[in-house]
């Protein structure tokens, strides 16, 4: 019940800053004419559609048809990528309402380790408004750099506008350091 509470609280500001931040945005160049370091990440995410992933196994989450995927964990730049594709396979499109990206603690036997929880903001997305029936979208998260504890892990929560669908997938701690290198 409480990370329920912890999830609703953040939906908003995090989904009005992934908003904000969409790929195809211009952000310019620097005085030397290249581009700067926050058009690179962009240039990273927009390379990462292309990728298959490199996580195949575990990795996924199916809610009354939509499915995602944990497709791949990415470091360049001093930043994290996630790659995560949602499939709608229903007769109706799914909007999203918001996203959130929050440490949880492992549970091992019947008890929870309690650890403090934690909101990561991605600084950059190119999330769409709406998922359309029956078809399938690759989306990148892009984040500072930065690691979490081998007793909790990284959920992707994204929820649906006036909906009950709400998706859920875990990324390990494990995969955040064997993310893999990108240029």
């Amino acid at each position: 019940m409480r990370k329920l509470a912890i999830i609703l609280f953040f939906n908003c500001a995090v989904y009005g800053i992934a908003q904000q931040n969409q790929i195809g945005s211009t952000t310019g160049k620097d005085s030397a004419g290249s581009p700067d370091t926050s058009q690179k990440h962009e240039i990273i995410a927009r390379n990462l559609l292309k990728e298959r992933g490199w996580i195949k196994n575990r990795n996924s989450a199916l809610v009354r048809g939509i499915e995602g995927y944990v497709k791949g964990v990415y470091t360049g730049a001093d930043k994290i990528y996630l790659l995560f594709e949602i499939q709608n396979r229903k007769n109706i499109s799914y909007d999203i309402e918001s996203i959130s990206f929050i440490t949880s603690p492992l549970e091992t036997g019947r008890r929870e380790i309690e650890t403090e929880e934690k909101v990561y903001v991605p600084i950059y997305t190119n999330q769409p408004q709406t998922i359309g029936k029956k078809s399938s979208q690759k989306i990148v998260y892009v984040f500072d750099k930065f690691t979490i504890a081998d007793n909790k892990n990284l959920l992707f929560i994204m929820t649906e506008t006036d909906g009950e669908r709400t998706i859920v997938l875990t990324v390990t701690p494990k995969q955040i350091s064997q993310a893999e290198f990108v240029n």
